[in-house]
């Protein structure tokens, strides 16, 4: 993944005539190059950019010099939610670097299923360490193995791509379930019932 940057020497309040003009300010930091760069880009172009690579896949940034780089945190403004600034950390292509990736989860878990419980996303990250070419957008996380109220999944039961080590404590709980009351499981019954009759 590519993205086109310019060297930028606007900085503080100056910076509002670059978003005028399309432009995000950005900078490049870490223990990999020998300063800090203050860079800028294309708004859109990294938009659709950061749909694909997220704060977790690398990017090449390319312009006078060529860096590869995550997004490691970004600023909106919050009013209008418009993109502001970008902070990308410089990573070597060898080397394994820290950072913070999703926690998505898919399928349908029976105790759900049969009104026999709730279920309770204690985390949506995970912390992990890789190699740049082996960091995941995402982990995905198939509920439909929680079949009773007493099971919790935790942070030992996720299964890593290859080259992925999780930086979490491996007891830590990531799904729990909460048994439902009688009132409950009517309450659930019951929209059950009004969904058939709506059909």
């Amino acid at each position: 993944m590519k993205l086109n940057v310019v060297d930028r020497t606007i900085v503080g309040k100056k910076v509002k005539r670059l978003r005028n003009e399309g432009l995000v300010p950005a900078i490049v930091y870490g223990k990999d190059i020998d300063s800090n760069v203050n860079v800028a880009f294309v708004k859109n172009d990294f938009l659709k950019l950061y749909r694909k690579v997220g704060l977790s896949l690398p990017i090449d940034l390319e312009w006078a010099m060529k860096q590869t780089v995550i997004v490691k945190g970004y600023d909106l403004d919050p009013v209008t939610d418009q993109l502001l600034h970008v902070d990308f950390l410089a990573v070597n292509k060898d080397q394994e670097v820290e950072t913070e990736v999703p926690l998505v989860f898919s399928g349908e878990s029976k105790v759900e299923k049969l009104a026999l419980g709730q279920l309770q996303y204690v985390k949506d990250v995970l912390h992990i360490k890789a190699k740049p070419a082996d960091l995941p957008k995402e982990i995905v996380i198939d509920i439909s193995v929680i079949e009773e109220t007493s099971q919790v999944l935790f942070v030992n039961d996720i299964t890593l791509p290859k080259g992925v080590t999780s930086l979490d404590d491996g007891a830590q709980a990531i799904v729990t379930v909460s048994a439902l009351t009688q009132g409950d499981a009517e309450e659930s019954d019951d929209n059950a019932e009004s969904t058939t009759t709506t059909e």
